[in-house]
């Protein structure tokens, strides 16, 4: 029988949960890039939450998708990953100029602080080393 070939390092690396990782991140892209509803009513700085919770949920799954893979969180995957969703929080906010959103600085924070709270409790709460009793 021959190997699969998507197994780096011995390693699944496309499962389920990386899949739907993927597919959140593409459904996030396409919902950000799409024109805000008519009559949308939202009560004031209410997106601020939305964006904190929709960045948060992706970097969950994101985290998620590294233990299925088991991938160690340590800190240089944690900075890694903290690095690659502000740059992309970033580009996010200014790609919806075209589209007919606002760019906001604000969105922009709140979507950085929604993926660094989620990869902090990732981190903080990641399988280590089993401490030794002495």
């Amino acid at each position: 029988m021959s190997e699969p070939i998507l197994q780096p390092s011995g390693r699944k690396f496309f499962t389920f949960w990386t899949i739907a990782w993927v597919c959140a991140w593409a459904g996030l892209f396409v919902v950000m890039h799409n024109p805000a509803p008519r009559g949308l009513a939202l009560p004031p700085n209410s997106d601020k939450v939305i964006h904190f919770c929709a960045y948060f949920a992706l970097a969950m799954m994101g985290v998620r998708s590294a233990f299925s893979r088991q991938v160690k969180l340590d800190a240089r995957w944690l900075v890694k990953w903290i690095i690659i969703y502000t740059v992309y929080c970033a580009a996010d906010e200014l790609l919806q100029g075209p589209v007919g959103r606002h760019p906001s600085l604000y969105d922009w924070l709140a979507d950085i602080a929604g993926a660094a709270a989620a990869l902090g409790i990732a981190y903080v709460n990641r399988p280590g080393e089993p401490e030794s009793q002495e």
